[in-house]
């Protein structure tokens, strides 16, 4: 038996498939997909104003910030991937990414100059993880994860 189950998540569409022979395991499966899905959209959708990552990109320049171990953990991880590809992923380029949704919207294109100050504000070596008190601090206003 096969079933399948869309969810609309961090801005685009989800699809979850289970197969098996009792329906009751396959309808718990799918739901226990959907709530972790769920869960980490809680957690890491910046275009969710209440996710735990947006709090952050409000707070964390202003002060360290202590987090949570799975945050902390995953903006490690992130940090790690920013330094080995030395940038080419960025955890910070939360900014850049609103800058060209905003200019999609418009129908338009950001100028050179605000082009330029946006790619100014990212960069994860602005990004100070404190692994003994598990907190974040962006050390320019401007950075967002």
């Amino acid at each position: 038996m096969w079933r399948k189950r869309m969810q609309y998540v961090f801005g685009t569409l989800c699809s979850l498939e289970a197969y098996g022979d009792d329906i009751q395991a396959i309808s718990d499966a799918l739901e226990a997909g959907v709530n972790q899905i769920e869960r980490v959209e809680r957690l890491l959708n910046p275009f969710n104003p209440k996710s735990r990552i947006s709090w952050l990109n409000q707070e964390a320049s202003k002060y360290p910030v202590k987090v949570d171990a799975e945050l902390y953990a995953i903006l490690v991880a992130l940090r790690r991937l920013s330094e080995r590809t030395d940038g080419k992923f960025d955890l910070t380029v939360w900014p850049l990414v609103q800058l060209w949704r905003s200019c999609d919207k418009a129908g338009c294109y950001p100028s050179e100059d605000v082009l330029s100050e946006t790619v100014e504000s990212i960069g994860y070596s602005k990004v100070q993880l404190d692994a003994l008190r598990q907190t974040v601090w962006f050390m320019d206003d401007r950075v967002a994860v």
